[in-house]
This record gives structure tokens, sequence and C-alpha cells, in this order.
């Protein structure tokens, strides 16, 4: 839930003089409340499980990744929330270019590394 949703149930709740510790709305069976106003609205082909789909698909257009959709949604495993990687097709490129350092500013992906001889000189037996 985003804060604008949060900050609105707040609104509600309080207009409605629910007490603190009570639910907005007592809604027991989500899926049945659903279903009823779906079809009381006529719409046709739409499912309870697109609403997770869409939620989804927006948080990973929005540059959301793939670990962090995959909790959000409830999912057990990678493997379901990975159907939407095409959804970001610029991701793989965006990764790579952060690792590319800008003009005069240091990044955690400056790997510059010391290849001169040690100072030690070591000696190779024949």
């Amino acid at each position: 839930m985003n804060m604008d949703m949060l900050a609105a149930f707040q609104r509600l709740k309080e207009q409605t003089g629910a007490k603190k510790g009570t639910r907005v709305f007592e809604i027991k069976n989500p899926r049945a409340w659903f279903e009823t106003f779906r079809d009381d609205a006529n719409i046709e082909g739409y499912r309870w499980l697109d609403n997770r789909h869409t939620f989804c698909s927006r948080l990973i257009m929005a540059g959301v990744g793939l670990k962090t959709v995959q909790t959000l949604a409830g999912r057990k495993t990678i493997s379901m929330t990975a159907r939407y990687s095409h959804l970001a097709p610029n991701s793989l490129h965006e990764a790579v270019e952060s690792l590319l350092k800008k003009k005069g500013q240091k990044t955690p992906a400056d790997t510059t590394t010391d290849t001169s001889r040690s100072r030690r000189k070591r000696t190779v037996s024949k």
C-alpha cells in the first residue's frame, strides 16, 4: 500500500468514526466482493488474479527489481516473477551502464588495481 492510499484509508476511517485498531472495511472474502462488483459493473474477462498481474507488471516497468516484486507479490519462487522481465527490456543495458564511471566521479565500480610487480623480487628456479 502506498502512502496516498494509506492516507485515504485513514481519512475514511476518521470520517466513519471507526475505532483505532479496527478495519476500514469488514470484508471477509475479498474475492467474492470483487466478483460481485465486477459483475454489477458488467466487466467481462477480468479475473481476481489480473490485479496481481497488473501490480507486478507496473512495478517491473517502473524499474523495481525482480526480487522485490517477488516479495511484494507473495511469490515463493523467483521463476513466476521472472515472467515479467520482458517488460524491462532496458534493464540489462542500464545495469551495464551503471558500471561506467561518470566523468570526474569516483564510483564503487572503480576497479583500478595496481598491476605493477611486487616490491619483493621473485626468483624462478630452473
